[in-house]
């Protein structure tokens, strides 16, 4: 049986800018989450976005 042992060290409130960065990360993926799977892939690279 493996054995786990999780550690926490309190909580620091984000800065702004932190707060900032993670609201335009949530809106690509709200924006990409709205199109077609099928056009999600960038023809240039054959990747998603």
């Amino acid at each position: 049986m493996k054995r786990f042992m999780l550690l926490h060290v309190g909580f620091e409130k984000p800065t702004p800018e932190i707060m900032a960065a993670w609201g335009k990360w949530f809106e690509r993926v709200a924006r990409l989450g709205d199109r077609d799977p099928l056009e999600r892939a960038d023809p240039a690279h054959g990747r998603p976005y």
